[in-house]
């Protein structure tokens, strides 16, 4: 939109550089992007869906939905210096990541079906023990991740 309003070309003929233009816009696309991030813990929080929310696994949640925004606004920008219009260009981003979505959640959708679970190709490796996990565990108590940290 702003190669049809010249917003930018104001800005840089005002002194603002194009680094400060740039940054702006993706601090302002990030303020907006902030609501659906709290809409989505909100929701999972309402709903009491604490397996999702807490733990290891909350923390992996908030991590996909703080770089899933940056990275979608980056695309975005990407994808709009390929057309002309600004309007084709948001909805060929919103069909591309629509295309997507189906994709992955037909391939989410046949795994469950299949009942797919990737430990049944290793059953036994959580018990084997290895160099960096000697007591045969997958995951190792605090205390032990805290030794291999200090030493």
């Amino acid at each position: 939109r702003e190669r049809a309003t010249g917003v930018r070309y104001q800005q840089i003929v005002s002194g603002a550089s194009t680094t400060a233009y740039w940054l702006s816009n993706f601090c302002y696309d990030g303020m907006f992007y902030l609501v659906p991030v709290l809409g989505v813990l909100g929701t999972l929080n309402f709903f009491e869906m604490h397996q999702l929310t807490d733990g290891e696994f909350g923390n992996a949640v908030i991590c996909v939905l703080m770089l899933f925004g940056p990275a979608v606004m980056g695309f975005s920008y990407l994808l709009s210096f390929f057309c002309s219009d600004h309007a084709r260009a948001a909805n060929f981003t919103l069909a591309l990541l629509g295309l997507g979505g189906v994709i992955f959640a037909t391939i989410m959708f046949t795994l469950w079906l299949i009942n797919y679970d990737p430990t049944y190709a290793y059953p036994n490796a959580c018990e084997t023990p290895t160099t960096g996990f000697p007591h045969g565990k997958c995951r190792s108590d605090d205390i032990r991740t805290t030794e291999r940290i200090v030493t």
